[in-house]
């Protein structure tokens, strides 16, 4: 079962940030999502935002291959919401998960 999602934005890119190290992998699913609202609410350059997330992608990877359960959720994908309240909820379904991190 899983009891934690810990979400990860995209300025927080490392495994050394607190809410990973204080997290059990064992029963927790990381969340990452390409979040237009949270691309555009500056404005950026275009290569600038194609490179945050390249970078999100490749962490999630990385997360991926130390063992944790990742869900990326893609700019295009079906499931996208657009905000980051809209991801953890449908996360938070009976039996997937208590708390947020």
């Amino acid at each position: 079962m899983i009891d934690n999602i810990v979400i990860v934005l995209g300025d927080q890119l490392s495994p050394k940030v607190p809410s990973l190290k204080s997290t059990d992998q064992s029963n927790s699913v990381i969340l990452i999502a390409e979040v237009r609202s949270e691309a555009t609410y500056v404005k950026h350059h275009k290569k600038k935002i194609a490179f945050l997330f390249s970078a999100m992608r490749h962490f999630a990877d990385e997360l991926r291959g130390a063992g944790w359960t990742v869900r990326y959720i893609r700019l295009d994908d079906p499931e996208n919401s657009g905000s980051l309240g809209g991801f953890s909820w449908t996360l938070l379904r009976p039996g997937t998960g208590r708390n947020k991190i």
